[in-house]
């Protein structure tokens, strides 16, 4: 008697794990639903916005450079960017939904389609723009500062004419 309840259990316990993992399958397709949903949501007007990013900093910067160059730019790094942007897209939206739970998403989808969630998301790309720029210039103004530094304390014109003359085939 004690077997058969046993066995009993055990195929009761199979059975069920097809059905477990078939309900967590679906709870990971609602959450990505929901992810895609809410990125699409909170990124409205990315494209709009980083063509417009480009061209500001064009005027900021591109006098520095020949016209034709500078429109090379102006038409050309919107459309190598879109592909990488792309790619970040793709990745925000997996980490959306393997962070947040179902509810999570949910409030973050009815938060963003509603008015005030929609003029935030807007604010919210341009402010990003902005931060990212700051972000690049704090980056560049660090690696200056820090380079210099190491190169202060090691002779970095040395390392780099040895490097020079390592990277030369050898003579015959």
């Amino acid at each position: 008697m004690k077997r058969s309840i046993a066995i009993g259990l055990a195929v009761a316990l199979l059975a069920s794990i097809p059905a477990a993992q078939a309900q967590q399958a679906q709870q990971a397709d609602r959450r990505a639903a929901l992810a895609e949903r809410y990125v699409e949501l909170s990124i409205v007007g990315l494209e709009k916005t980083v063509r417009d990013g480009i061209a500001r900093q064009m005027e900021e910067h591109g006098s520095a450079m020949p016209e034709a160059h500078a429109q090379w730019f102006r038409v050309n790094a919107p459309t190598i960017l879109l592909p990488h942007l792309q790619r970040m897209i793709e990745a925000m939206k997996r980490d959306y939904a393997e962070r947040f739970t179902e509810q999570e998403l949910a409030a973050l989808v009815a938060f963003y389609e509603a008015p005030m969630g929609r003029a935030i998301a807007r604010k919210q790309m341009d402010m990003g723009v902005e931060e990212g720029q700051r972000m690049a210039a704090f980056e560049a103004a660090f690696m200056n500062d820090l380079l210099t530094k190491y190169c202060g304390a090691f002779d970095c014109e040395a390392m780099a004419r040895e490097a020079a003359g390592a990277a030369k085939p050898p003579k015959r």
